[in-house]
């Protein structure tokens, strides 16, 4: 199969730049045919139009990297592929395909050319006085401490940049523990805040929580499953609500424990939240997000992608290459 390899080469501390000359060797001993491409946002969309001369589209990154390809319009109709490099890959997770090694490339390019691929949902995040702001994700979208979070990570990577690329994922998870220690007591009042869900509206307690968590995928952190009821086949989105940290400690145990799981409100096809106190802090995908500074917001459909699929039961434990 001609595969159009698009490789984020900052990915796990810049293991793209490793897995970008290892696909170049691989085309050139005629073992993979295609074409391997280095990831520009600012030329994405011209790259996924580049991507429809080839039989698929195996994107190499994290989290983040496979949420710009999949929420662009472009990527509609494409077989996608993903080699996962990044810290969590809750993705990749969920689609059952294991952490990129190397030495392995060749076999994990192979079995994802030859499996099959399921309709995954993108859905679209609309903020502003009039919703006149539109963001496309595909795993989640949260508020509050997993906001602060992400925040302080992301400012943590940007003034030293070199610690994450030397010690790659390792750098990183410790980087979100010291970063999850600096906001441990924080907490947001939701007290006038209004829920609602295709337009019926849903009561919230308590009104002092941790965070909301929106999830199309049930992988989170990495290690855990956040909702076990998120499904991205279905056509509904699942709002789930954190208000102590036993919440987060039963999602790492993937809810196989005696704690007490988090306040879910169920899964529907549109979420319209109303009345969010000032200063809050969102992440979107695993990515802060500063501009979204809002009251409101709603979450509706988006489009569809032809994801590959290693297992049938998307939760269950990944291929080995």
């Amino acid at each position: 199969m001609n595969c159009y390899f698009l490789i984020n080469t900052v990915s796990g501390g810049h293991q793209g730049l490793k897995v970008a000359a290892a696909l170049e060797s691989l085309i050139r001993s005629g073992s993979l045919a295609g074409r391997v491409v280095l990831m520009r946002l600012a030329h994405l969309k011209e790259q996924l139009e580049e991507a429809r001369d080839f039989d698929m589209i195996i994107i190499g990154g994290g989290d983040g990297s496979f949420s710009h390809v999949l929420s662009r319009p472009q990527a509609m109709n494409l077989r996608i592929g993903l080699l996962p490099l990044g810290t969590g890959n809750d993705l990749a997770r969920e689609m059952g395909i294991g952490r990129t090694k190397i030495s392995k490339l060749h076999k994990m390019v192979a079995m994802q050319s030859e499996a099959q691929t399921s309709t995954f949902q993108i859905w679209r995040f609309d903020y502003g006085g009039n919703f006149e702001h539109h963001i496309n994700f595909c795993n989640y979208v949260s508020l509050g401490f997993d906001g602060c979070v992400i925040d302080s990570f992301s400012r943590w990577r940007a003034r030293i940049p070199v610690f994450s690329k030397l010690g790659g994922r390792h750098a990183n998870r410790l980087g979100y523990f010291l970063a999850g220690l600096r906001h441990c007591r924080s907490k947001i009042n939701l007290e006038g805040l209004r829920i609602e869900a295709d337009g019926e509206v849903c009561a919230l307690k308590p009104a002092w929580v941790r965070s909301l968590m929106i999830t199309n995928i049930s992988s989170v952190m990495g290690v855990g499953i956040s909702n076990v009821m998120s499904n991205c086949f279905d056509d509904k989105i699942e709002l789930s609500v954190c208000s102590t940290f036993l919440h987060y400690a039963s999602m790492i145990t993937s809810h196989k424990t005696l704690l007490p799981k988090p306040i879910d409100l169920g899964g529907h096809e549109s979420w319209k939240l109303s009345g969010i106190p000032p200063g809050i802090k969102f992440q979107i995908d695993g990515e802060a997000r500063p501009e979204v500074t809002t009251s409101q917001f709603r979450v509706v459909k988006a489009h569809t992608v032809k994801l590959v699929r290693m297992l049938a039961n998307s939760m269950a434990p990944q291929a080995r290459f």
